[in-house]
């Protein structure tokens, strides 16, 4: 019984599975997944190679570290789905996208190698550790790029000199290292059933990879705000394209005027890397034109309202994950955001009702941490996202951590501070036909709940008609 069929099996059943659900044939032993862990504030996103008739996992990595406190989220998580006997956890990369305290605070405990340990580091530099650091040292004499001048980025380097005091470290990278040289530089982080998975650099420092696969200069050097040396990827694995890019920003005016515009010149890169492969999975199977296409992405700056603008969301993703936070004064996402991604959100496929397969949706919108504020202008995130979102026909819409109305932060509804009371979403990439189409699933999980519920399957694209 295939995948699908499991699945509608389950939807009418109305169960709710609290085991995995296998996604391959018995040749198709390794899948990509995604992990979008709920931390509650920041970011932290984790790729992983799982190799299913082992029930091991090869390649890990791991994309910020979120904020002060956040290290017991990932404790907890790492846990129960790796076991504990599998701790800590050594990641193959550990990325940084850049230097805010919500995004590498919670590196902190890779100083003592209780949590996690890495082979290689990737960051954007702009500092030295000194001579006896040499192997995660950047290579060379770099700009500031947001690392200095700061008591919280002081945690992250003295974490890094005491991981590799203590062995917990190996290196800083040599492929992901000085701009704009580096811009599409890629890595290879696996082969899986015979197919490279691969993590292409697209954004740092104010450069992204442009038309024709060129870097662009947006002005980095007018502004100091960490946000504006963000770290951006795509990674690809056969036909699945997946973007990540920190708080990388899109607009430069306003209230946005800290940062720069990089999401104006990225759309070029997008359409270079992607125009040419991108066919409609629906009825109609004709190539897109817009753009490019991925089939997801991480939400940029936790759903600010500088981030994601038209221009790049011309890029018609199937389905997005936003990892926002309990701040009042931050008040993510903000309803103007979301307002602007209900419009500009429009995937290449787009079933019917009548025609869409069970199980198939034309959107997915994820987030964790989703909240109302007891005031301020933005303080009404929770309520427009349902408005927005809930309860429409082509969107699979879910929000986490619902589990306790116990231990709240302030007067906001939801907010428990049990790290077990966390949902986080997890994509995994369905390697059957991978070379020539794109199909994933996304989940709803909480691994100490023993919760691992299938929300929604997005048929991507094809590289050809059908």
């Amino acid at each position: 019984m295939c995948y699908q069929q499991l699945y509608t099996l389950f939807r009418r059943c109305g169960c709710c599975l609290c085991l995995l659900i296998p996604l391959y044939t018995a040749a198709q032993n390794k899948i990509l997944e995604i992990h979008h862990i709920n931390i509650e504030n920041g970011d932290a996103t984790m790729i992983v190679v799982h190799d299913t008739v082992a029930n091991t996992f090869p390649v890990k990595i791991l994309i910020d570290g979120g904020n002060s406190g956040t290290d017991r989220f990932l404790q907890n998580y790492f846990t129960n789905y790796f076991g504990a006997a599998n701790m800590p956890v050594t990641f193959k990369y550990l990325i940084l996208t850049h230097f805010h305290h919500d995004h590498y605070t919670g590196f902190n405990k890779l100083g003592n190698g209780t949590i996690f340990r890495a082979d290689t580091v990737i960051d954007p530099g702009g500092y030295t550790l000194g001579t006896t650091f040499g192997p995660i040292n950047p290579p060379e004499n770099t700009p500031n790029r947001g690392a200095k001048g700061s008591t919280q980025a002081s945690i992250y380097k003295n974490a890094l000199k005491d991981a590799f005091n203590n062995n917990y470290l190996r290196s800083r990278s040599m492929v992901v290292t000085s701009f704009p040289r580096d811009i599409g530089k890629v890595l290879t982080i696996d082969t899986l059933n015979g197919v490279p998975a691969t993590l292409k650099c697209v954004a740092s420092s104010g450069y992204t990879y442009g038309s024709g696969g060129l870097p662009v200069d947006n002005g980095n050097s007018k502004l100091s705000n960490p946000n504006n040396f963000t770290l951006g990827f795509i990674l690809e694995y056969g036909q699945f394209r997946y973007f990540t890019a920190g708080d990388m920003g899109g607009y430069d005016a306003g209230s946005c005027s800290r940062y720069i515009d990089q999401e104006a010149t990225m759309d070029g890169g997008f359409d270079t890397l992607f125009h040419t492969k991108s066919y409609r999975f629906d009825r109609n199977a004709y190539q897109s034109s817009f753009i490019a296409h991925v089939c997801a992405f991480k939400t940029s700056h936790h759903g600010s309202g500088c981030s994601s603008s038209p221009d790049l969301m011309r890029f018609t993703a199937c389905a997005m994950f936003l990892s926002a936070g309990y701040m009042s004064r931050w008040g993510l996402p903000e309803p103007d955001f979301q307002k602007r991604i209900d419009t500009l959100f429009d995937p290449l496929s787009d079933w019917p009702t009548a025609q869409r397969p069970l199980g198939v949706n034309n959107r997915g919108i994820y987030i964790t941490n989703l909240y109302n504020f007891p005031s301020g202008t933005k303080k009404f995130c929770r309520s427009t996202a349902i408005s927005l979102f809930a309860n429409k026909d082509s969107t699979n819409f879910s929000y986490g951590n619902d589990y306790s109305t116990t231990g709240v932060h302030g007067n906001n509804q939801y907010q428990s501070k049990d790290v077990t009371c966390k949902d986080s979403y997890v994509l995994k990439v369905e390697p059957n036909n991978i070379l020539t189409q794109s199909q994933f699933y996304v989940f709803r999980v909480n691994y100490y709940k023993n919760v691992n519920q299938p929300l929604s399957t997005f048929q991507c694209h094809r590289n050809t008609p059908p």
